[in-house]
């Protein structure tokens, strides 16, 4: 299931169920029905909207696209939630899924991918990080890359405009107290020997957290019908709340066993049964569940689906770990699954990640 394009939190909350609500919250423009909150272009009047095909449904698409640099970005001005004061927003970071269907220069992909912030007055902060643009594989690659707003100081890893007079200090506090523009730059924005090329990409569920939101990561494992799994979720992780937190995987192979594994030791991207392993070990699991879908043929109808909240509190069986219920628990998973048109041992598929933290 895919995430909605806005998450409009209830006012009227008490107790639990406010410290719940602002424990974090996570904005997607999803671009389902031709939305573009934010107007998500690469600087030209290429770019369409498809209804299918994106991480998943719909997606922003810009072909033969002649650059050195691809950069997706938001629009100056556009008034988007995208912008504004960060640091009284309590902005925490800010995530992408990417694609590249075609690039005529083989090797012009072997770079970084940057997140730059921009302010109308002309001076940036960038973050490069150690995550590759994609290549042409024929998967999503979802990114997230922290922003700690709450920061006086440029933080670790963030850089100035190398054009700006300004110090570090005072370009990150000029700028994320005024964002006008998001971009995903292709490479160091520093590095001007990148090629000129013509390229086609996909840009999908353009996002802002605040607080300890739940986040999506790491790159799913193509499936034997050419499908990419992706993890979406619904509702808030809770220690208290009798209300479901259901993490999904849409995308999946019809009727076949699958279950979550999760940890709570971090991030990964490891080799794993020729796909990525988004989690570090040890490694944990909840029961098993079925992807349903159509009774027939085999397609990717299925679904994976579980309410982490029930599982934390042992309404659904199996063995939770304690931190589950423990408020501050950052949670990484990913879904596991059978896909039986791959040869063991690798006849499995697996989603991309979610992180998330336990919430009161």
């Amino acid at each position: 299931m895919k995430p909605f394009s806005f998450l409009v939190l209830p006012i009227l909350l008490v107790g639990a169920e406010r410290a719940a609500a602002q424990c974090g919250t996570t904005t997607t423009e999803s671009f389902t029905n031709g939305s573009n909150h934010g107007f998500w272009n690469c600087g030209t009047s290429t770019e369409v909207i498809l209804a299918s095909g994106g991480s998943p449904g719909a997606y922003l698409r810009i072909d033969q696209l002649v650059t050195i640099t691809p950069q997706p970005q938001t629009r100056f001005g556009a008034g988007s939630v995208f912008e504004g004061d960060y640091q009284v927003s309590g902005v925490t970071s800010l995530g992408i899924d990417l694609q590249t269907f075609a690039v005529d220069h083989p090797m012009t992909c072997q770079r970084p991918l940057s997140l730059l912030l921009d302010n109308d007055m002309g001076v940036y902060v960038y973050f490069t990080s150690n995550e590759q643009v994609p290549c042409v594989d024929g998967r999503w690659h979802s990114y997230t890359i922290p922003v700690p707003s709450q920061s006086t100081t440029i933080p670790p890893g963030w850089q100035k405009d190398p054009f700006t007079a300004l110090t570090p200090d005072q370009a990150w506090n000029l700028v994320i107290h005024d964002v006008d523009r998001v971009r995903w730059f292709y490479g160091d924005p520093t590095t001007i020997s990148y090629p000129l090329a013509m390229w086609t990409i996909g840009v999908d569920n353009p996002r802002i957290s605040y607080g300890n939101a739940q986040t999506t990561y790491c790159t799913a494992k193509v499936n034997s019908l050419g499908c990419s799994p992706a993890i979406g979720y619904s509702g808030l992780p809770s220690a208290t709340l009798p209300t479901p937190f259901v993490i999904q995987a849409s995308q999946v192979r019809n009727n076949v066993a699958g279950l979550l594994i999760y940890g709570v030791s971090g991030k990964a991207g490891g080799p794993f049964q020729s796909g990525t392993l988004c989690i570090m070990t040890p490694i944990r699991r909840t029961p098993v569940v079925n992807s349903g879908g159509n009774p027939a043929p085999v397609d990717c109808s299925g679904m994976f689906s579980i309410d982490m909240n029930a599982f934390a509190s042992g309404a659904l069986g199996g063995s939770p770990l304690p931190a589950l219920t423990m408020v501050g628990t950052v949670v990484d998973c990913q879904w596991w699954g059978r896909d039986p048109g791959f040869a063991a041992p690798n006849n499995t598929t697996l989603s991309n990640g979610l992180e998330y933290s336990v919430c009161p």
